[in-house]
């Protein structure tokens, strides 16, 4: 059986002569403090397991100031989304890793957005700055493969430290709902060009039903009266 005991020591005098030692059994504190150590990795390591796996990406936002967004850490699943290695989550884990591209997402967060997209997305974090939630819609980011995805950033604010406003951040991919609603769009603008087709034939059978019937009667009636006569 292993004792954990704690010494304590008090000089008595300036001298230094005495000494008072206090020799005190802290066997239980130091198993209970072992216990709720494991208890504390244990729930860190579910919530971890938790936010790897969900379909999101989750990370930590830091903004300096109204127009510079830095992530300082994501979950798993946000490297997975960029199509990068996994492994990479933290800033500091990237000089360690052979995907060197990622470095510009954790040090500038807007060096992948779409061009076209840039201003709009820029201007919704710098007006997100001063509120505690804010929603940035529907834009493009760049992929490793240099194509792009459609996300939707959920933004909470969690701190305000000397780094800056601190935020977590939630990236949804919204691909596959952007490509149906296009498809949908698609669709109705083809049936709106069928109606309008369709309109005009209408249109065009009245009219020259009408002349027809105009140019037919005027020499029909004609005919009739010379019949009579």
């Amino acid at each position: 059986k292993i004792v954990f005991r704690k010494l304590q020591h008090y000089y008595l005098d300036d001298t230094h002569d005495s000494v008072l030692i206090l020799n005190s059994d802290v066997t239980e504190t130091y198993h209970q403090q072992q216990r709720e150590l494991e208890y504390v990795k244990t729930e860190t390591k579910r919530v971890q397991d938790i936010l790897d796996y969900i379909s999101s990406g989750v990370c930590v936002l830091v903004m300096p100031d109204p127009d510079h967004l830095i992530i300082e850490y994501s979950n798993k699943q946000m490297p997975r989304l960029l199509g990068f290695d996994e492994g990479v989550q933290k800033s500091k884990d990237i000089t360690r890793n052979s995907e060197k591209g990622i470095l510009e997402y954790f040090t500038n967060a807007f060096s992948g957005v779409h061009p076209e997209d840039l201003a709009r997305v820029q201007a919704a974090y710098k007006a997100g700055y001063s509120q505690k939630q804010f929603t940035v819609p529907n834009f493009r980011l760049m992929t490793n493969s240099r194509d792009y995805i459609w996300v939707t950033v959920d933004a909470v604010l969690r701190e305000v430290s000397e780094k800056g406003k601190i935020f977590y951040g939630t990236y949804r991919n919204v691909t596959e709902e952007i490509r149906l609603q296009d498809r949908i769009s698609e669709q109705l603008e083809a049936e709106q060009k069928l109606r309008r087709q369709a309109t005009a034939a209408s249109t065009a059978k009245t009219d020259f039903l009408s002349r027809m019937s105009h140019d037919i009667r005027t020499p029909l009636n004609g005919i009739i009266g010379m019949s009579r006569i």
